[in-house]
């Protein structure tokens, strides 16, 4: 059997690090693909939403276009390598920053007006 080094903390520390950096490259250019096709079917959609929340993060705006796809927490999780439980906590502080918590009004069904508007 192949015996893998004993690397000491200085050299693990490196090898996540550029681990993380090579996931982020992938996710990167997954993203900038999934925009691309993303603003092609829905153009005015990050403008109309700016308008009215000017103060989302990229990574909120990244949610918002994955809710309006209508995707499930299991299937944005999987595409952004973030847990289940991270997606849905990312959900409840969108809700709440885009003041629909106590309106029972869905949140995709929320986002669908964006994508209308001209």
């Amino acid at each position: 059997p192949v015996t893998i080094p004993d690397f000491n903390d200085g050299a693990k520390k490196v090898v996540k690090e550029l681990v993380s950096e090579l996931n982020f490259s992938v996710n990167n250019k997954r993203w900038d693909e999934f925009e691309l096709r993303f603003n092609e079917v829905h153009p005015n959609f990050y403008t109309n939403l700016e308008k009215e929340h000017p103060k989302l993060s990229s990574n909120e705006r990244k949610l918002c276009a994955f809710l309006l796809m209508n995707m499930s927490s299991k299937d944005i999780s999987s595409i952004t390598g973030q847990t289940v439980h991270s997606i849905n906590i990312a959900r409840g502080r969108l809700r709440n920053k885009l003041k629909l918590v106590h309106s029972g009004e869905e949140l995709t069904f929320y986002l669908t007006k964006y994508a209308q508007q001209g």
